[in-house]
């Protein structure tokens, strides 16, 4: 197996991860985050429990969009590695 082929392989594995474990758990935890605050938006009073859910919920989206944009540029370099395969041969 080339160097070329391997990396595509440890890069497909990041990806699986990405999509399978990391991303729904992120999207788990923010969906719940966003429902809790939600359920606390009936409320007149800003509380602190209300704003350290906010700060999680923000804290946590800021991670799913940077996992997202990991699996994109994942895809890219996937790509560009195999047209490089494709040339090299």
């Amino acid at each position: 197996m080339s160097m070329i082929d391997e990396e595509i392989t440890r890069l497909g594995n990041r990806i699986k991860d990405l999509k399978l474990r990391i991303i729904p758990s992120f999207e788990s935890r923010t969906n719940s985050l966003y429902a809790r605050i939600q359920t606390m938006s009936n409320e007149t009073t800003r509380s602190p429990a209300k704003a350290k859910l906010e700060s999680e919920y923000k804290s946590l989206s800021g991670e799913l969009r940077k996992r997202s944009d990991e699996m994109i540029r994942i895809r890219q370099e996937m790509e560009r590695l195999e047209i490089q395969k494709r040339f090299s041969r």
